[in-house]
């Protein structure tokens, strides 16, 4: 301090100034210029490290540097054009809320690559602030930047969770149709929920409350919407094999080459005793020539 006093006297010669800077002492404005080229420094290694520039207040590496960081902020509008480029060549952000989303973001993006998706509990336990604050981003979705719904949805986040619910119903089936080959999940499949909701589905879009779009999805990858048709229509074909290769379609009620064609053959006649089958099936059978009533010669 001293030797600053007398270099700002003119009272230091210049053999000591010289041996001062030797050293690595500066003088003056100067001095500051290095104080906030190391601090600088330090924030660029925090970055490196975290990821982001907002070093939480009390860092306990480096107390002095959250102090330097409120301070970049607080006097942004008087820093020269240089060190604002160089702090915003690190990412930083000059407003606390910005740097408070960025912070919340880039755990989102943490949270996604361990567990694959962007739902984050509204009491996560690992991290209660970021539950609250994606619920926040969906709440208030009309109200944020083209560029935050830009990084959120390239990230995976999904306006309303229960679309986010329905894709990934949806990409299970999928996963389905490739290993089985259709999209009629049964009952006792261990995929009990995916079966519930194709029903879920149906019934949507009986009521009209099914968009386009999914309708469109689900039909690209040939979902059945009235399976029990999909069904009558299998056997239906099986009979008419069944003709070609026989002549007839007296089906034996053990069939063994296909025992479910006996069993329906059999009930076509019941439905149609009972005026429970339609004049279009009752035309479709007799075509192929079906017989109501079978004697037993």
């Amino acid at each position: 301090g001293t030797q600053c006093q007398a270099w700002k006297a003119d009272k230091l010669s210049a053999k000591r100034i010289a041996l001062l800077e030797g050293i690595g002492a500066v003088f003056g404005l100067n001095r500051f210029d290095a104080l906030w080229n190391k601090r600088f420094e330090e924030l660029k290694a925090f970055q490196e490290a975290h990821g982001h520039c907002n070093v939480p207040m009390r860092f306990p590496k480096n107390p002095q540097l959250s102090l330097w960081v409120v301070m970049q902020r607080k006097n942004w509008d008087k820093l020269s054009t240089d060190r604002i480029a160089l702090l915003k060549g690190i990412d930083f952000v000059p407003d606390l809320l910005d740097a408070l989303w960025n912070e919340r973001f880039w755990e989102l993006k943490a949270f996604k690559e361990k567990y694959g998706h962007c739902n984050v509990p509204l009491r996560f336990p690992e991290n209660p602030q970021l539950g609250l604050w994606v619920g926040t981003q969906r709440k208030n979705w009309d109200k944020l930047s083209t560029k935050r719904i830009a990084l959120l949805q390239g990230n995976g986040l999904v306006r309303n969770p229960l679309d986010a619910l329905w894709n990934e119903r949806f990409e299970e089936l999928k996963a389905f149709k490739e290993v089985h080959g259709h999209c009629n999940v049964p009952r006792g499949n261990p995929e009990t929920r995916l079966c519930a909701w194709g029903r879920t589905q149906r019934t949507a879009k009986k009521a009209d409350k099914l968009s386009a779009d999914r309708v469109a999805l689900l039909d690209g990858i040939g979902f059945v919407w009235e399976p029990l048709d999909t069904a009558w229509n299998e056997r239906f074909e099986e009979l008419k094999a069944f003709k070609e290769k026989y002549g007839h379609c007296a089906v034996p009620g053990i069939y063994h080459e296909s025992p479910a064609l006996g069993t329906w053959v059999g009930t076509q006649r019941k439905a149609k005793k009972r005026k429970e089958l339609s004049t279009d099936r009752i035309a479709l059978l007799e075509k192929i020539g079906f017989e109501w009533k079978i004697t037993k010669a």
